[in-house]
């Protein structure tokens, strides 16, 4: 113990006696820290958030939403799902294509960046926290103003993403509900018209049943036609890679059935070529009347639901906050890395000192 006691009075001394050159080593880690932290690029950080208006568990709605387009499953909790859909690359694309992250030195410090390295260092800048029903996107950048549009740019994307796929298929039914209404009205006064002049044409029962089927098919014509239309409105519009193949699938089915069609309808025709021609046609307008009957019904229930879908869409989250430049950079903390180098100098000061007036070891005297 007294060794012991000497050993930390002589540490205590030896410090003491060369304490100007232990405050010197920290003062000079101190000032290097603080000259190396000024010449740091400050770093600003911006912050929105969300909430979700789903109550977390299996969501049944869920499976409505466009997951193919951005390549993911439909996860059970609702804010885990709204971090899926920003953390996509489809997002990320759009939020850097939206601001010209690719050139903007403001961003990470270079420019003329590829698509990749963008994406990735927008990755590397962007912080999600899905947390119960709450999600927090929080940006940084070298630009206080480019955190923020960054931050709200992930909303404005995330509505896009989530609100675009109803949208769209609401707007394309109600177009294409218009459509072959006023085409089934234009069908049904050529019938009526038809039957004036020609009061005395029927159709027997045969002929009857034969105008069924090819009715029956006209209509599939038709509702395949619709979808080879929004098929191809889909192919221009979609950017994900996952999508424009399902969707190149999905177009040579169809083509493929159109054909199908085509050979049924001329095939059943035949019936009625024996036929007298005031027969023939009035057969053509009933089937063209019905066919077109259906296919509005078709589209009067798709368009109902489609309505219906994009209403409950809308009230899928809320933003909470949004993003606002922030006033002070996050990193460099000028002062708090000055602290602890100057900490760090002093104990390393210290150690020095110690280290350098440790007495020689004094060898054995011969003899």
């Amino acid at each position: 113990m007294e060794r012991q006691g000497d050993i930390l009075s002589w540490y205590a001394k030896t410090v003491r006696r060369r304490l100007r050159t232990v405050i010197a080593v920290a003062l000079a880690a101190a000032a290097v820290s603080l000259g190396t932290s000024m010449l740091m690029p400050k770093i600003y950080s911006a912050r929105a958030s969300i909430y979700s208006l789903e109550t977390p568990g299996p969501l049944a709605t869920l499976g409505q939403l466009p997951f193919a387009a951005v390549g993911l499953a439909a996860p059970a909790n609702p804010a885990d799902y709204l971090a899926a859909v920003l953390e996509s690359a489809t997002v990320l694309d759009r939020v850097a294509t939206r601001h010209n992250l690719r050139h903007n030195p403001r961003f990470v410090g270079k420019s003329d960046l590829s698509r990749d390295e963008v994406l990735e260092a927008l990755r590397d800048c962007t912080r999600l926290r899905a947390e119960g029903n709450q999600v927090t996107i929080t940006v940084e950048s070298r630009d206080a103003v480019l955190s923020a549009k960054i931050a709200n740019e992930y909303l404005r994307q995330l509505d896009r993403s989530i609100h675009r796929f109803s949208r769209r298929k609401r707007e394309f039914l109600e177009t294409q509900l218009d459509k072959q209404e006023a085409m089934l009205a234009e069908a049904q006064d050529a019938l009526k018209v038809f039957q004036a002049e020609h009061e005395a044409a029927a159709l027997d029962v045969q002929a009857s049943e034969a105008v069924k089927t090819i009715a029956e098919l006209r209509a599939q014509q038709i509702e395949n036609d619709i979808a080879i239309e929004r098929n191809a409105t889909a192919l221009k519009t979609t950017g994900a890679v996952e999508e424009l193949l399902r969707l190149g699938v999905e177009k040579e089915l169809l083509q493929r059935k159109a054909q199908d069609l085509i050979q049924a309808l001329a095939k059943e025709s035949e019936r009625f070529a024996a036929m007298p021609s005031t027969m023939t046609q009035l057969a053509r307008l009933t089937w063209d009347v019905t066919a077109r009957q259906a296919v509005v019904q078709l589209l009067q229930t798709s368009y109902e639901s489609a309505r219906i879908s994009e209403q409950e869409e809308e009230a899928r989250y809320q933003v909470l906050d949004t993003a606002v430049p922030p006033e002070k950079p996050i990193r460099p903390r000028v002062l708090l890395n000055a602290f602890v180098a100057g900490v760090l100098g002093l104990l390393a000061g210290m150690a020095w000192v110690l280290v350098t007036s440790v007495p020689a070891p004094q060898g054995r005297p011969e003899g």
